[in-house]
């Protein structure tokens, strides 16, 4: 006899790491009703399976005839965002410094950059700083599916004024 239509709908985890991806199982029903075992377990009727994190996962069927049928079922792993404003830094009081948000996606697939200072935008990974005591700065990234990163840096300002004497000889 012909092989049942077997069709799978597959809807990846949202975030890296989560466990909020599903997939639903389709089968014609010229030899329902089927039995379903997900990853080796015991046989059911249900053909929706939520709340699963990346990974492989092993779907067997079983006809009316007895006739047994294996689906190997895939959830792919999103990139993880990931943000990093760098090392800890020092500064002379009354300088300021440079930060940049390095971030692990283009910023085309980032929603937001929102910056401890109250700045915010699409693309804005560079902020001035120029504290005049010392602070943490801090980013947190958006990416267009609402998974977010965040990252803080601490800047030091050496409160030791320097004074140039120019020698007059």
């Amino acid at each position: 006899p012909p092989l049942p239509n077997i069709q799978t709908t597959v809807t990846d985890p949202r975030c890296f790491g989560e466990a909020n991806g599903s997939f639903k199982i389709t089968i014609d029903s010229s030899k329902a009703p089927f039995s379903i075992s997900f990853n080796s377990g015991k046989y059911d009727t249900l053909t929706q399976f939520n709340q699963l994190k990346a990974g492989s996962y092993f779907v067997k069927f079983t006809d009316k005839f007895g006739c047994n049928y294996e689906r190997q079922v895939k959830l792919i792993q999103p990139q993880k965002l990931i943000v990093d404003l760098g090392p800890d830094s020092t500064i002379r009081l009354g300088d300021k410094i440079i930060l940049t948000a390095s971030i692990s996606l283009s910023l085309n697939e980032i929603d937001s950059i929102l910056w401890s200072d109250g700045s915010s935008c699409q693309d804005c990974i560079l902020l001035d700083a120029a504290p005049l005591q010392n602070s943490i700065y801090a980013v947190k990234v958006v990416n267009n599916k609402g998974c977010f990163a965040t990252d803080s840096v601490n800047i030091f300002v050496d409160q030791k004024l320097q004074i140039d004497i120019p020698n007059a000889i």
